[in-house]
């Protein structure tokens, strides 16, 4: 949130980029850690800034590193392809997009010599299921012995 605060008075920050894998997140009270994010969101709609959000899903790097190469630390979500466990969310069927941070990249500085930015921008990556990647993680390894959980969301919170 500082960050917002400083960039009206550089000219490093024009135009100002936040990076989101968020997507159409209504409900604060499911998630209110996202608070800040969105009162971030609001700041930038009051400054003189020209801005957007890229919308980006998830990047593939978190379960490709080492074999690519990657900048980001490795992070688990859904399948921890090194121990062998899947917690797919929902049923496994909805799509998640995943993107290389090394095209990411590419496309934010083309991005760059846009006359304008919308408020948001999407990033159309790679659309796979959890159910799709669990089947692919196991045939790269081999090994057909995944620990899977599948947690359904009715409410917003697990049953």
């Amino acid at each position: 949130m500082d960050l917002l605060f400083l960039t009206p008075r550089s000219s490093l920050f024009d135009p100002f980029y936040p990076i989101t894998m968020l997507t159409h997140i209504r409900a604060l009270e499911v998630l209110p850690q996202l608070k800040v994010y969105f009162d971030g969101l609001e700041e930038l709609r009051k400054s003189e800034l020209e801005w957007t959000v890229f919308h980006i899903g998830m990047f593939m790097d978190y379960f490709a590193t080492p074999a690519l190469k990657s900048y980001l630390k490795p992070h688990i979500a859904a399948l921890d392809l090194e121990n062998k466990v899947a917690a797919i969310p929902g049923d496994g069927k909805v799509p998640v997009t995943l993107i290389y941070s090394f095209d990411m990249a590419r496309f934010v500085v083309a991005s760059l010599d846009l006359e304008h930015w919308e408020e948001e921008s999407r990033v159309v990556g790679d659309e796979i299921t959890w159910n799709e990647f669990l089947v692919l993680a196991e045939e790269a390894r081999g090994e057909y012995s995944f620990t899977t959980f599948i947690r359904y969301l009715s409410t917003g919170l697990a049953n």
